[in-house]
Formats: structure tokens, C-alpha cells, sequence
């Protein structure tokens, strides 16, 4: 078995453990476009898809109050079919959460570790 089955495996299995974490969300991502004047704004949110996310805490050794704050969420994504950016934002329980890093750890796309802030 190579590298990146061994860690899809891997992640497959951190989700299956956890799966009375799983949350499923609307997740949505932030698509660049022309600017325009009458909104000041270049660029929409697209159409929501569903993401399946663990969603924690960071331990208070991490929190530093400036790159991740007291409120902060980590969010895993198991082998999302997009990639996911820092100006993406998803919905669970009806609050919106904003996603301030995005990195796959060198995964090649199969673990996402999600900063999220409300």
C-alpha cells in the first residue's frame, strides 16, 4: 500500500471512529469575479454543497488570542471534492462560520484542517 492509501486509510478510519462527531454542512466557497461598483464587491458566494466535518476546539495551549481566538473551531474534512480556501464559509446549526486557514497538511487533498471563525 502506498503513501497516500495509507493515509486515506488512516483518515477513513479517524472518521469512522469519530462518527458520532460527523456534522454535515452547508458548505459554500467564495467565487472571484469582475468587480462591481454598485456593490462594491468582487465576488459571490456559490451555491452550498454538503460536507461532512468533525468539528472541535482548540486547546487552550493553542489559543494565542491573535491567529487563533478564543471562539476559533477546528474542522476536519475528509476528501472534500473541492479545495477548500480561507475565504470559504459554511453553516452548522444555523451559525456561519468563516474559514481563516485551510491546509491539507500535505495530504494531497484526502485531510483538510479547517480554522473557523464565527
Amino acid at each position: 500500500m502506498g503513501l497516500k492509501e495509507t493515509f486515506q486509510s488512516t483518515a477513513d478510519q479517524l472518521f469512522d471512529v469519530f462518527s458520532d462527531f460527523i456534522k454535515t454542512v452547508d458548505y459554500s466557497q467564495f467565487v472571484t469575479g469582475a468587480y462591481d461598483p454598485s456593490t462594491g464587491k468582487s465576488g459571490d458566494y456559490g451555491s452550498a454543497v454538503n460536507a461532512e466535518i468533525i468539528l472541535t476546539s482548540y486547546r487552550a495551549d493553542q489559543i494565542d488570542g491573535t491567529v487563533i481566538q478564543v471562539d476559533d473551531k477546528v474542522a476536519l474534512m475528509r476528501n472534500p471534492t473541492f479545495t477548500p480556501s480561507t475565504s470559504d464559509k459554511f453553516v452548522q446549526n444555523s451559525e456561519t462560520w468563516n474559514v481563516v486557514h485551510a491546509d491539507d497538511g500535505g495530504s494531497d487533498g484526502i485531510l483538510w484542517t479547517l480554522q473557523a471563525r464565527r
